[in-house]
């Protein structure tokens, strides 16, 4: 069984709130799993496009300060409708100020969590692996690591 290959691409957003770091996780249309906003990647777009995009249509958010030089990708499957589907999804950490807000027509639920308890909701180990690498690439925050919005 060879399948269908898709890319995706979204973003791990962070807020400086009370002292603390928080993470924004959301779940999707079946209710099941909690991830990041993320999403197709679009003929002609790059990934860094789509992220971006996603996030607007998913949470509403448009004011991203992506941190310089985080990119991690990650490969997984699983089946869809009978079909095998290989996906890689590119995932981007950015900083934002805006709370967002649920679009119900690709979502659930949207949370704002620490780090622990992100870590601790999100379903999948190579999205918790994602979150670990970002809080590591936070904890060692200094000038210069963010770009432009």
């Amino acid at each position: 069984m060879t399948g269908e290959f898709e890319r995706a691409a979204g973003y791990l957003l962070f807020r400086e709130r009370g002292g603390r770091r928080e993470y924004l996780l959301v779940r999707n249309r079946n209710g099941r799993h909690w991830g990041f906003p993320k999403g197709r990647i679009e003929e002609g777009e790059t990934p860094e496009e789509a992220a971006r995009r996603e996030v607007g249509e998913e949470v509403g958010i448009r004011d991203l300060r992506p941190v310089l030089g985080f990119s991690r990708t990650i490969n997984y499957s699983f089946i869809r409708n009978g079909k095998l589907i290989h996906k890689e999804v590119t995932y981007f950490l950015a900083e934002t100020t805006e709370e967002g807000i649920l679009n119900d027509d690709e979502l659930v639920d949207m949370r704002w969590l620490p780090f622990d308890r992100a870590l601790s909701t999100l379903t999948f180990a190579e999205q918790q692996g994602v979150l670990k690498e970002a809080e590591e690439t936070l904890g060692h925050r200094r000038s210069g690591l963010f770009g432009k919005s």
